[in-house]
């Protein structure tokens, strides 16, 4: 099994805030490929005490057992418990310890600070986040909400020895759960699948309001899903330039390994309904619990 620290900004049941984080974290307690060591909490999708409050509702309501650690509130000082935990995690375990961030990355660069070699002793990476272009969606601009939110975080880990794989907005923006498939995904009358069954249509309310779809993007939910099914996307690879400004979440590129370093970038979800498919069978798992 892989052992896993997902570090996000989850804001599953708060009003207009997106539940991918949430889902994912449904995902990986289910998956019989993950050994999920811990959450630790950043910002980005909201600040860190409504993250922080949205989490504790949320572990308490499906009665997850699961150590939480909370971090850095902004870049100014990212020492804090989720950074010690992720240092001393990795520290325990080298070269084994994979790391999911789908929010800003605060805490990881805080990592640095308790172990120097926390970039060099894990075992990758994932990251959902940063945009090559403008990001649309179903016509409409969106902003890049998790490199843009720390921008020196972010550059320090796009340039760090640690192996990399790069979700962009552009490839989780074709994840895309439309809302006719939350009756299969939650069944009984029991009070916790009630729950995710209304905070799902409220975000989906939301989506039909602003972006005119009827279903949501599953940003975060591809990185759980890659480290799983790989084969469900494209292979890609780039150079990242080593002078990066990801004030507004832009990643530049370069041509090659003198001028930057080489990361995983997929392009392309190959099979949508797989993924979704993937994903409801996975949280089911612990639905049914």
């Amino acid at each position: 099994m892989e052992r896993v620290i997902f570090d996000c900004d989850n804001t599953f049941g708060l009003p207009e805030k997106d539940i991918d984080d949430g889902l994912t974290i449904l995902y990986l307690l289910g998956s019989s490929a993950v050994n999920l060591m811990g959450l630790t909490l950043t910002y980005g999708n909201a600040e860190l005490a409504e993250v922080a409050k949205g989490t504790q509702t949320f572990i308490s309501t499906f009665d997850v057992t699961l150590p939480v650690y909370l971090g850095a509130k902004n870049g100014q000082n990212r020492r804090s418990d989720a950074s010690r935990f992720l240092a001393e995690e990795v520290a325990k375990y080298p070269q084994e310890m994979t790391i999911i961030a789908t929010g800003a990355l605060t805490n990881l660069l805080g990592a640095v600070e308790y172990y120097p070699d926390f970039f060099q002793k894990v075992k990758r990476i994932i990251l959902m986040g940063g945009i090559l272009a403008p990001l649309v969606v179903n016509g409409h601009g969106v902003k890049e909400l998790n490199f843009s939110c720390d921008p020196e975080a972010t550059a320090a880990v796009l340039l760090s020895a640690a192996p990399l794989v790069i979700m962009t907005g552009h490839l989780t923006a074709q994840a895309y759960f439309p809302r006719a498939l939350i009756e299969s995904l939650v069944s009984g009358g029991i009070p916790q699948n009630q729950w995710l069954r209304q905070v799902m249509d409220q975000w989906c309310d939301w989506n039909l309001e602003h972006l005119g779809m009827d279903g949501f993007c599953n940003w975060d939910m591809t990185t759980a899903i890659y480290l799983e099914k790989p084969e469900l996307f494209s292979d890609e690879s780039v150079w990242l330039s080593s002078q990066q400004d990801t004030t507004t979440g832009l990643m530049r590129l370069t041509s090659g390994p003198k001028l930057g370093k080489q990361v995983t970038m997929p392009e392309r979800l190959l099979d949508v309904q797989g993924f979704n498919a993937l994903m409801m069978t996975t949280i089911q798992q612990i639905l049914k619990k």
